[in-house]
């Protein structure tokens, strides 16, 4: 049996992420923080590192207010805020459309304390803060990773190596800064640009 030797058999896909081998890509490990609704990081993925030392998707953590949501049971009167950092005060606080009285606040524990049990519901109560900003990058994800709602995850990051700045994946609203750039350069992470083949 005759077998055409031009035919196409197989195809090469490039690898988009490196833009050059020096300095040379290392790989560490750091620590994702939770997200609000689970999601899946992609490899690429360029990272903010905030001052709990955890790790955020770039520009994902901008400084404002921000509010988190709990489930009232009608006793419960303390509630516990995920924030990291934890907020220094509260702004406020709301039992569905109604103001509700802070009685106490723990800046050092994130505990809340309500002057009286909100009324049972899902997501009812809602507290308010300002949160402080993570605004400086620091290394790339290596591979595709689950991020859950309950708890961080550990992860491989590179923390060097010359990457395609187009590859790299951030906010949909953020753009890097060239203080951002400075910055990476200085963590040795030099940005560049891969021409298409």
């Amino acid at each position: 049996m005759e077998r055409d030797l031009h035919e196409k058999i197989g195809s090469v896909e490039f690898e988009k992420l490196f833009a050059g081998m020096q300095p040379p890509a290392i790989v560490k490990h750091g620590t994702i923080k939770r997200l609000g609704t689970a999601a899946t990081l992609k490899r690429g993925t360029l990272l903010e590192k905030g001052s709990d030392r955890l790790l955020y998707v770039c520009g994902t953590n901008p400084a404002g207010e921000a509010t988190e949501d709990f489930n009232g049971d009608g006793t419960a009167t303390t509630f516990t805020l995920a924030a990291s950092p934890l907020p220094a005060a509260i702004n406020g606080a709301k039992v569905g459309t109604a103001d509700a009285t802070v009685s106490a606040y723990n800046p050092q524990t994130g505990v809340v304390t309500l002057s009286a049990a909100p009324v049972s519901g899902t997501k009812n109560v809602h507290i308010t803060y300002e949160k402080a900003g993570v605004n400086e990058p620091d290394c790339v994800l290596t591979d595709d990773v689950d991020v859950g709602t309950s708890a961080e995850e550990n992860v491989a990051i590179y923390v060097s190596g010359c990457f395609n700045e187009a590859a790299l994946i951030m906010a949909e609203d953020h753009s890097l800064t060239e203080a951002d750039r400075d910055t990476l350069r200085k963590k040795g992470i030099l940005l560049g640009t891969v021409q298409e083949p």
